[in-house]
């Protein structure tokens, strides 16, 4: 099963939309799929996005599609939160893959080489495949 979560990262306040169900994935356990829009850059936007994937977590879910093609920009905090998340996911034993398009986007993630560690596709349909 896919879940969707749609996080909205805009200033003052984020929010997220409730867990939707939506089509099936050939896996036999749940998939997230965060869909991250607005900035990804110090704030409360990255605690935002750590404390529902933390919320998450601790509901047993494993296995993450973050989604940040809608994502407008990522600075270094953002990137340390990318971090961040990977290491809690892979210390709750699960797997986090990351969808990104822009060279922008890419660009910040390989300065700092963690295009080498992340799970990186170019859209959602070949990052929920790989699971």
């Amino acid at each position: 099963m896919r879940i969707d979560v749609d996080l909205a990262l805009i200033n003052p306040k984020p929010y997220a939309t409730p867990l939707r169900p939506s089509q099936s994935v050939s896996s036999s356990e749940p998939v997230v799929v965060m869909h991250l829009s607005g900035a990804l850059v110090q704030g409360s936007g990255v605690y935002f996005f750590l404390e529902q994937l933390q919320w998450l977590i601790a509901r047993g879910i494993r296995k993450f599609v973050i989604d940040l093609l809608d994502a407008e920009d990522i600075d270094a905090r953002g990137v340390r939160g990318l971090a961040a998340a990977y290491n809690s996911v892979r210390d709750a034993r699960g797997r986090i893959k990351y969808v990104l398009d822009s060279a922008k986007q890419f660009s910040s993630i390989s300065q700092s080489h963690l295009d080498r560690v992340f799970d990186i596709y170019p859209d959602e349909t070949s990052a929920l495949a790989g699971f």
